[in-house]
């Protein structure tokens, strides 16, 4: 039985709109990661990138929304 999203807000102990923006980061590096609809090296290298300190959730959902805002399909 898959788990409703109320039980993964509860288990994350997140809100709806955290589980949101998650969901739409995961869409976008769906359509435009390796292996998605429409493969972008630069959202492949952004997403992969692992030198220096990680720049967090929230400005990494910022890039992703603001790229796909730039480069609609």
């Amino acid at each position: 039985m898959k788990p409703k999203k109320v039980q993964i807000m509860r288990a994350l102990e997140v809100g709806n709109a955290w589980l949101f923006e998650a969901e739409k980061a995961v869409d976008i590096v769906q359509k435009y990661g390796k292996g998605g609809v429409c493969p972008s090296q630069p959202v492949i290298d952004k997403i992969t990138f692992t030198d220096g300190l990680p720049e967090g959730s929230t400005k990494l959902l910022a890039w992703l929304k603001d790229w796909e805002t730039k480069h609609p399909m």
